[in-house]
C-alpha cells in the first residue's frame, strides 16, 4: 500500500505563498530557507518554524494573489507540503515532510489531530506540554485522516 496522500491534494507546481500583514508584503524564500548564520534549514526545521513561528506571522496565499488562509490557524499536511514546495523550488518530497511531521509530533514539538471540520489532519504548534494539554490527544494517532492514513503512516524509518 501506497502511504502518500491523493493527487486532489497535491498541491500546484506554484505551491503556496506566505504574506507578512499584507498580500504586499511576501516572505521571501531566503527568510523562509536559511537560518540566521545562513546555513540552510533542514526540511524538518522548515517545517517547526513555519507551525511555530511563520504561521503567526503570514497569510498564507495561492499563486494568483487570492488568500488561502489566515494566520495562527491549523494546517494540514496539504498545505505545509504545498508551502515547503514552494520555497524549496519543487525539491522536496511529501515523504520527507511527512517523516518530519511524524518526528514532530512524536517528540512533543507539534500537536495533531482530526478536524471534522475541513475534514483532514491538522498540525499546529504545541504551547504547553503539560499533562492535560497532551491527554486531549490520546487516540488521535490510531485515527485515519483523509487520505486514510495513520499517524504511524508517516514514519518512513
Amino acid at each position: 500500500m501506497e502511504k502518500f496522500i491523493r493527487d486532489r491534494n497535491i498541491p500546484s507546481r506554484e505551491g503556496l505563498r506566505l504574506y507578512k500583514g499584507d498580500l504586499d508584503n511576501p516572505l521571501t524564500k531566503r527568510e523562509f530557507l536559511f537560518n540566521r548564520r545562513g546555513g540552510r534549514k533542514r526540511i524538518k526545521t522548515q517545517v517547526k518554524d513555519f507551525l511555530v513561528n511563520f504561521n503567526k506571522l503570514c497569510y498564507t496565499a495561492y499563486p494568483d494573489g487570492t488568500l488561502q488562509c489566515k494566520r495562527y490557524r491549523r494546517r494540514s499536511l496539504g498545505d505545509i507540503y504545498s508551502i515547503l514546495y514552494y520555497y524549496n523550488d519543487g525539491k522536496v518530497t511529501q515523504k520527507r515532510v511527512m517523516q518530519a511531521l511524524y518526528d514532530l509530533c512524536k517528540e512533543n514539538k507539534i500537536s495533531r489531530r482530526y478536524c471534522p471540520d475541513v475534514y483532514k489532519r491538522v498540525f499546529w504548534h504545541r504551547n504547553s506540554t503539560s499533562f492535560l494539554s497532551a491527554i486531549q490527544y490520546v487516540g488521535q494517532d490510531f485515527a485515519t485522516d483523509e487520505n486514510g492514513l495513520k499517524l504511524e503512516d508517516f514514519n518512513f524509518k
